[in-house]
């Protein structure tokens, strides 16, 4: 019995057990039979088939079924019988079975979808009435156009046909296509089809589709036959309506074809089987050189023949093009080859294409040739060469660093020799540093700014566009190099985003120390101007290009007004500007300066004297400018002109004032003394604060530098350590290195924090409008990594045109800081979630950042805010206690408050508000 079969009691004991049924079990049937069925099998528990028997003891009723049983990874065909004192099981495996349906729906579904996908049309033809094929030819075909009807096909069988899909074609016979039932082309292919017993191929049909158009088709067809019975065809078909037509088109105009021969740019050479030429069109003679008499006749084998490879090297006897179809009996394309002309000696170099023509027993009746004169291109082709080689010389030479880097992969995929020149690296250690380059090498504040303002700018460039930046790299010695790159789109992934960037960068390091240089003395000289009690300007064609505010005051005009106005809005009359102009302009061209004596008019219409004061700044070119000093002598002119009013009375006046003007003029030294002597302290205040900026500026690169240098060595050797004698150190010792290893990384990070707020003083402050949702964004892409890994939930409460006025780069040190903090601090938490929220008043702007993190004691509100000040072990929490101090400072800089609400494990809130 091939089936497996046991009974079971009530009690669920085996009570019979056959041989098939112990093969399947993996047990002798002795064995089984009195045992408990669950006991011996447990894994079957719950399985379907257990809930089956109970079902049929229940029900008492037969069930058949098949099941899959997971424990055995087999399949068995069930049929549970209830008996009187139990169950009686028949069951087999078949597993076989229905591992051939899965494999067999599987193939289905490749030929439906091979079929469905095809570049051909396939189709189903059946028949309304089966006919036997023992009837004579043309009955048969009588029968296919009567009986015949396309039961399946694909879309592109309908689409050949100008039906948009199947639906719209079964159901149709061949009367539909053909058009009629004796075109004797279509009469010839059916009959060919009947004779060739139901199988033929590439046999071409003339056929009408939708509109009428005539169509040629080549057929594939397949008759099946079922008892001398034809009952269905299974059939493919490509459109070759194109290619029937041009090969028509061919045959009709082969004789216009030979008499356009002569007139072709292109040599045609025809050769008999023996390689003789037998036909040449002019052009042929004219490249080989040769008239037409010596062609005629000429073979391959002929000596005077002097073929060229692509290397200028004679090429031998079997390369040449027609012993190559000769032998192979195979076309050849566009083959290069150098002929050297008799006479002249010169080489023409040629484009070479071949075919032989073969009969019907495959033997080679004759060989045509065509080439083409392609010695420009030849000669234009080798200076490319040399022009590719020596621009991959001048890559390899260039200062630059030039380089293509993926921004998808994160990594160089090429970069010239001008990467050792800047960074000092070697390209293939470049390559070895892969996804880590820019994190590990370009300085952390350029690095987020790449990030958050860089990368965006790529997803939105077009072609050509070029993105310029600049930012500092770390030299392999450790050193910061500035650098310029100018970069473009080089490649694009399928939906058009970018993948990879080609850039050429310069070291601007030395340009960035005088930039910085050049930013200090322009900051100083704009102090100078604008704490100098002199009215100081520049004019440039006589318009006003830059007042300071001392000008504004004796002018009685805003710098507004007087910025880009002729210089006339200050003077009383036309005249009066015109003479100025005339005597300045002679003095400067005469001594280089130019001062006199002139009034200008305020704006409140009063007029006041001035001793005007220029200078040209670029004494060759006077269209750079002049720039002048005012000087209100109002005061002084009028106590001139009350000096001569009463000059008649100066003798008298002398006389009586003479002890008094003494008095007078000794104070006045006194005064003078004193105020040379205030002088000179406020000089040596501004020295010393000179030399404190210096100081600063020393302490600055020495902790950027001098003190980072030691930590590298530290790190480098404590890592060379582990490295090179791990196995020979207890696990103390290798404890004791990797807590050295983690000190020097915690320093490093201190000395980053402290450099960042140390420049934070020194940094420019702008305030302008910044919008608040791209600022968080680009942060929360900054964090992406963090926040997927610790599955933190992110809620942000304000408006997506929440917009407020500050500093851009401080709004984002705050809430870089903040929004860190509590990713930090919610590490812990297995439901971590963060809201960050905002609102505008009236007067302020309000921003706040809760975390359900760890929290803290309110009473250590204020120290949180101070340098160095942490409420955690640096090993619990990672941090250096300086970053809340750097988000205070940054917000007391916008005019701003801040504040904390907090309790131990429940949480954060960190509010601040900004003034308008």
């Amino acid at each position: 019995m091939s089936d497996g079969f046991v009974s079971l009691d009530k009690k669920w004991n085996y009570t019979y057990v056959n041989k098939r049924a112990g093969e399947m079990f993996g047990r002798k049937p002795e064995d089984l039979v009195g045992k408990h069925i669950w006991t011996e099998f447990p894994e079957g528990i719950d399985q379907p088939f257990y809930k089956t028997y109970y079902k049929v003891i229940e029900t008492q009723k037969q069930i058949s079924f098949e099941d899959y049983y997971q424990p055995w990874d087999r399949w068995f065909e069930n049929n549970v019988i209830p008996t009187k004192e139990g169950l009686a099981i028949f069951f087999q495996d078949i597993t076989e079975r229905k591992q051939m349906e899965e494999k067999l729906r599987k193939s289905e579904e490749q030929y439906r979808s091979f079929v469905q996908h095809s570049r051909e049309g396939v189709y189903l033809f059946e028949f309304d009435q089966p006919f036997l094929i023992n009837l004579p030819v043309d009955e048969q075909i009588k029968a296919l156009f009567k009986y015949g009807y396309i039961a399946a096909c694909n879309d592109q069988m309908a689409q050949m046909y100008g039906y948009a899909h199947e639906g719209e074609i079964v159901g149709k016979r061949l009367i539909d296509f053909y058009g009629s039932d004796d075109n004797p082309g279509n009469i010839v292919f059916l009959s060919s089809f009947i004779k060739s017993g139901y199988r033929i191929t590439d046999a071409v049909s003339e056929e009408f589709d939708k509109d009428g158009n005539k169509k040629f088709y080549a057929n594939n067809v397949i008759g099946i036959v079922e008892e001398g019975v034809l009952v269905r065809i299974w059939a493919s078909q490509g459109d070759i309506t194109d290619r029937k037509l041009a090969s028509e088109a061919v045959k009709d105009s082969e004789e216009k074809l030979r008499k356009l021969l002569n007139n072709l740019s292109a040599g045609v050479v025809v050769h008999a089987p023996d390689t003789s030429i037998t036909i040449n069109n002019p052009k042929a003679s004219e490249l080989l050189g040769l008239s037409n008499e010596q062609l005629k006749g000429k073979q391959a084998i002929d000596p005077g023949w002097r073929f060229l490879d692509e290397s200028n090297n004679p090429l031998p006897f079997e390369k040449y093009p027609v012993n190559q179809i000769k032998s192979t009996k195979k076309t050849i394309i566009n083959m290069l080859a150098g002929v050297v002309r008799p006479k002249t000696n010169d080489i023409v170099w040629l484009l070479v294409n071949g075919f032989p023509i073969i009969d019907n027993q495959g033997k080679i009746i004759e060989i045509i040739i065509n080439f083409i004169d392609i010695t420009d291109r030849k000669k234009m082709e080798d200076a490319l060469r040399e022009s590719r080689a020596f621009n991959q010389t001048l890559l390899d030479t260039s200062p630059d660093l030039i380089y293509v880097y993926d921004i998808i992969d994160r990594k160089n995929i090429y970069s010239n020799h001008g990467i050792m020149k800047i960074l000092g690296y070697s390209i293939e250690e470049i390559l070895a540093i892969g996804e880590n380059l820019l994190p590990d090498l370009m300085h952390p504040d350029d690095f987020n700014n790449y990030l958050e303002n860089i990368l965006p700018r790529y997803q939105k460039a077009v072609e050509k566009e070029i993105i310029i930046h600049e930012y500092r790299m770390k030299h392999k010695n450790g050193n910061w190099r500035w650098l310029n790159s100018k970069e473009s789109i080089f490649m694009r992934q399928a939906d058009g985003s970018p993948k990879q960037i080609f850039g050429l960068t310069s070291d601007i390091t030395e340009r960035k120390k005088a930039e910085e240089a050049l930013f200090a003395s322009k900051n100083k000289m704009e102090s100078i101007f604008r704490a100098t009690p002199t009215g100081i300007g520049v004019v440039s064609n006589r318009l006003f290009t830059e007042v300071n505010n001392r000008f504004c005051k004796i002018s009685g005009y805003t710098k507004e007004e007087l910025l880009g106005k002729e210089s006339i809005i200050v003077y009383p009359t036309k005249k009066e500007f015109e003479r100025v102009g005339k005597e300045k302009y002679e003095q400067i061209n005469e001594k280089g300066t130019g001062t006199l004596e002139t009034q200008f008019k305020r704006k409140d219409g009063k007029i006041i004297d001035v001793l005007l004061s220029s200078t040209p700044i670029d004494t060759n070119d006077l269209s750079k400018g002049v720039t002048f000093t005012a000087l209100d002598i109002t005061d002084r002119k009028n106590d001139l002109r009350e000096l001569k009013k009463h000059r008649n009375h100066l003798e008298e006046l002398v006389k009586e004032r003479t002890a008094s003007l003494a008095e007078s003029q000794d104070a006045l030294l006194n005064l003078v003394d004193d105020l040379n002597l205030q002088t000179a302290k406020l000089e040596k205040v501004n020295t010393q604060l000179t030399e404190i900026n210096a100081e600063m500026e020393t302490f600055t690169y020495s902790v950027s530098h001098d003190l980072k240098a030691p930590l590298r060595g530290i790190d480098g050797y404590s890592q060379l350590l582990l490295e090179s004698f791990n196995e020979e150190l207890n696990p103390e010792a290798r404890e004791f290195l990797g807590n050295i290893r983690k000190g020097t990384r915690q320093m490093n990070l201190l000395i980053e924090d402290l450099l960042a707020y140390s420049r934070m003083e020194r940094q420019g402050f702008q305030t302008e409008k910044v919008h608040f949702k791209p600022l968080i964004d680009n942060l929360l892409l900054h964090f992406s990594k963090i926040i997927s890994t610790n599955k933190v939930q992110i809620k942000l409460t304000f408006p997506e045109s929440f917009i407020l006025v500050g500093d851009k780069d401080g709004l984002n040190l705050v809430m870089r800081n903040l929004l860190d903090n509590a990713l930090k601090f919610t590490s812990q938490n297995k439901n971590a979630q963060i809201e960050i929220g905002g609102s505008e008043s009236d007067s302020l702007w309000s921003i706040f950042v809760k975390d359900n993190g760890i929290g803290f004691d309110m009473k250590y509100h204020d120290r949180i805010y101070k340098i160095f000040q942490r409420l955690h072990l640096a090993e619990e929490y990672e941090g250096t206690g300086i970053g809340l101090a750097m988000v205070s400072k940054a917000v007391h800089r916008m005019n701003g408050n801040i504040r904390a609400e907090s309790e131990p494990g429940k949480g954060t809130c960190f509010y601040f508000e900004i003034k308008k």
